[in-house]
């Protein structure tokens, strides 16, 4: 398969200051991050709230500028691009936000919504053109013709995410960073946007960053899976290696969270306590605090990535 998204040392960092006379602090959301995604998969970001899985993804596709790194998009440096030079490159790469209400313009009609891409691109210019691809997108994401002349409001929450998605395939993109795309959805409506991800993808030939903090999800649509923590990848690998076999502790609390609906079922605790402060990580291993299984060498340094298995690698000193 060819490599269509790659970062290498890959940082974000923000200043800030807590009060008007106080000195900036910094916080470092993503902590030299190098990942490699397939053309035509879908890798997995999974991690607690907090831990910069929203942040990789806009920095991946450019909505906000790395501190630090490269990320390359089919071997076109982006990092190095002004932003002017960078509009051929918004086609080919979209986001699908976590709140479709506040991804939504609500004065606009969603004709006018679905049409915004196309004009903004110079593609299609005449309106009756406009009206087919859109009639078209509707039927791709499984919404009646009559939506083109309702607003926003008049929608359900799983219909206003089919409509954010509609308008992330129009220009036909190659890649798709989905941000949590379920998580303002109810239940029983995930199901049905999980399954219309994986039907474009199948159609349309789609390579996703499919982010959220459940790892069953993840699992469900995920060829890989990454698991971040505190800004770093501890974890990464086939999907069948990281959810049977995982190697990284904090792998095993995430797994360990997941709600079983099987009687009699021990249920082992996940790990204890809260992420550390961003402002203030713990000397070596960022999951040190947490970790029941630390030792000695956890405390003085940072677990370099190590491939352990065919391409499953784990930043953990316990497989040193």
């Amino acid at each position: 398969m060819r490599k269509l998204i790659e970062t290498r040392g890959l940082k974000k960092i923000y200043k800030l200051r807590k009060g008007l006379f106080s000195p900036r602090v910094e916080i470092c959301a993503i902590d030299g991050v190098d990942l490699e995604i397939q053309e035509g998969e879908t890798l997995g970001l999974v991690g607690e709230s907090g831990c910069g899985k929203s942040t990789l993804g806009r920095v991946i596709i450019r909505l906000e500028d790395p501190t630090e790194g490269k990320v390359f998009f089919d071997g076109q440096d982006l990092t190095a691009l002004p932003p002017v030079e960078l509009k051929p490159f918004r086609r080919k790469m979209q986001i699908v936000f976590q709140d479709p209400y506040n991804s939504l313009n609500p004065r606009k009609k969603v004709l006018d919504i679905l049409s915004e891409p196309f004009l903004i691109h110079g593609i299609l210019k005449g309106r009756r053109e406009r009206l087919e691809k859109v009639r078209e997108l509707l039927q791709k994401v499984g919404l009646p013709e009559d939506s083109l002349y309702r607003y926003p409001h008049e929608f359900s929450g799983g219909q206003r995410q089919r409509i954010v998605i509609a308008r992330a395939i129009a220009l036909n993109p190659a890649f798709i960073v989905a941000d949590e795309p379920l998580s303002a959805l109810d239940v029983s409506v995930q199901a049905q946007i999980l399954r219309l991800f994986v039907e474009l993808q199948e159609s349309l030939n789609l390579t996703y960053l499919f982010i959220s903090h459940d790892i069953n999800v993840v699992g469900y649509i995920a060829t890989r899976i990454a698991v971040m923590y505190l800004g770093k990848i501890v974890e990464m690998g086939p999907k069948e290696e990281v959810l049977k076999r995982p190697l990284h502790p904090y792998t095993e609390g995430l797994l360990r969270a997941v709600p079983s609906l099987e009687v009699g079922k021990r249920i082992l605790p996940p790990f204890s306590g809260d992420p550390p402060s961003p402002t203030a990580k713990p000397r070596g291993c960022p999951f040190l605090p947490r970790c029941p299984r630390a030792w000695a060498p956890c405390r003085d340094a940072n677990p370099p990535a190590k491939e352990v298995a065919p391409g499953h690698w784990v930043a953990c000193f316990l497989y040193e």
